[in-house]
């Protein structure tokens, strides 16, 4: 499960600060003696082209609607050695489904997911061009949005959110009993997967990110979905970068002749930046090793390698920004105890840190160097994707779409309001943006869940960090009953009770 360490509040006593930075620093040696010293060209053995070429034998999917499986297989309880679970048992293959052949010249999708992508960590929102040049480039040769907020500090939160267009809690994968992974994706709901192979594309999908594999429901509508080790973040067995971009690349590249005759649908979620980081020693030299962060900067700039070398090896295949859309879209940031207050980790907190996230997009029609202003949800990918491909876009959705700005039609959102929330092992909270202010909120947390979270409002623009509490009574006003509203869906009650009252300020 994702982690997060308390840390002290602003305004408020550093006492136990000498106390985290030892557990810390604990953590962090035991992290490393996990870790090989590979370099970022070095992803381990190559993958063949067997693990895809056993369809039909690896799938779990049902019949009907052709989505890769739920079966309980894929829930992480399956014994394993120390090696874990054989590729076959991760690859998902669907039963085949009939699907129209779109018009000549429609384009390919790429998305690619980041984990643990802090936004000022990120050179084209202001970090330094050397961190990840290729994303810089993407966004010199495409759309940049500058107001995108994550529905939630979780990736699984944000997955949702991004194949759904809507919030976790309105399709009810958020669960009060244990943070949402007890959750998995209904058939009843369409995915964006779904939609793309109904009109006629293929569907790819590859997860670093044990919480979005194939049990969660999170591969309906992939004709190919590859999970990693149901094990968490296990430095030993999780799918690193260098590997799930060859693994990627082989479902493009050994596509049947019918398959390679429809466009493709190709969705990445990679977790080199995510704790526990691989300290690879070089790398972080690069980045000044006695300032702190330079290992969480090492592990950024390396994902930045990756993400490159993906696109660079479709590029080779023949895919490029004239007929392929590629778009890099951040599932939630990273505390780093900077400031303090906000956290080492995520999922706990709902600060800017956290909730603030890339989103570059480039491809066909999309002028350069594109900075669009204004406020966006991750809900809004869905939309804006699929009128970016001309397919009309589901009503009742919580997403909005801003192709009209990618394409340089318009140069700013128009939302008014992001909500987000968590329910994250031992807390309930939620927050609401407008482009201006923020208000969050605990609605009755553990008791366990003592940390630095205040209920309040804060100014976004004059106060980034969040250390002025201030009151906006109209908005707060709004974020409970949107609260109220989006829990009604959630099939298990409410169970995080027994902390603070809701208003109740968390020391």
């Amino acid at each position: 499960m994702e982690t997060e360490q308390p840390s002290p509040p602003p305004q408020q006593s550093r006492s136990t600060l000498a106390g985290l930075v030892v557990i810390g620093a604990l953590l962090g040696f035991v992290g490393l003696l996990f870790f090989a010293n590979l370099g970022p060209g070095q992803s381990g053995p190559a993958v063949g082209p067997g693990e895809f070429k056993a369809r039909g034998k690896a799938g779990k999917g049902k019949g009907g609607r052709g989505k890769a499986g739920k079966g309980k297989a894929g829930k992480g309880k399956a014994t394993r050695g120390p090696e874990g679970l054989p590729p076959e048992a991760l690859l998902h293959v669907a039963p085949p489904h009939e699907r129209p052949q779109p018009p000549a010249g429609t384009p390919n999708v790429v998305v690619l997911v980041p984990t643990s992508f802090r936004k000022d960590h990120v050179s084209p929102y202001g970090a330094d061009p050397a961190l990840t040049p290729f994303l810089q480039d993407v966004a010199t040769h495409g759309a940049r949005f500058d107001g995108l907020v994550s529905v939630g500090p979780l990736g699984r939160y944000t997955a949702t959110a991004m194949l759904t267009g809507q919030v976790p809690s309105v399709v009810d994968m958020q669960d009060p009993s244990d943070g949402g992974d007890g959750k998995v994706l209904a058939d009843e709901v369409t995915t964006l997967p779904e939609i793309l192979r109904d009109a006629g594309w293929r569907t790819y999908g590859v997860t670093a990110n044990f919480h979005l594999n194939q049990a969660a429901g999170l591969a309906q509508g992939f004709d190919v979905y590859r999970d990693t080790q149901p094990n968490g973040f296990d430095p030993a067995q999780r799918l690193e970068g260098p590997e799930a971009v060859q693994i990627a690349l082989g479902m493009i590249r050994e596509r049947s002749d019918e398959e390679a005759a429809h466009p493709f649908y190709l969705q990445v979620d990679l977790v080199d930046a995510h704790a526990p980081v691989r300290d690879v020693r070089e790398i972080t030299e690069q980045f000044d090793r006695k300032t702190p962060g330079s290992t969480y900067r090492a592990a950024v700039h390396r994902t930045d390698e990756y993400l490159k070398g993906l696109w660079d090896g479709l590029g080779q295949l023949g895919f490029d920004r004239t007929n392929t859309f590629l778009m890099v879209v951040g599932d939630h940031g990273e505390g780093l105890s900077s400031p303090e207050h906000h956290g080492k980790a995520h999922g706990r907190y709902l600060y800017e840190s956290s909730l603030d996230v890339v989103w570059l997009v480039d491809g066909p029609g999309v002028p350069e160097g594109r900075a669009i202003d204004g406020l966006a949800s991750t809900t809004d990918v869905f939309p804006t994707l699929l009128e970016l491909l001309g397919l009309p876009v589901p009503g009742g959705i919580d997403g909005r779409s801003w192709a009209r700005q990618v394409l340089g039609k318009a140069d700013r959102t128009t939302r008014e309001r992001a909500f987000s929330d968590t329910w994250f092992a031992d807390v309930s909270r939620a927050s609401v943006r407008t482009e201006r202010m923020a208000c969050q909120k605990d609605f009755g947390s553990r008791e366990s869940a003592r940390d630095t979270f205040v209920d309040g409002c804060f100014d976004r623009k004059t106060d980034p960090d969040f250390l002025n509490v201030m009151m906006d009574d109209a908005l707060m006003a709004e974020l409970v009953a949107w609260r109220a509203e989006v829990s009604a869906n959630l099939t298990s009650p409410p169970s995080l009770v027994s902390g603070p009252a809701p208003g109740e300020e968390v020391p």
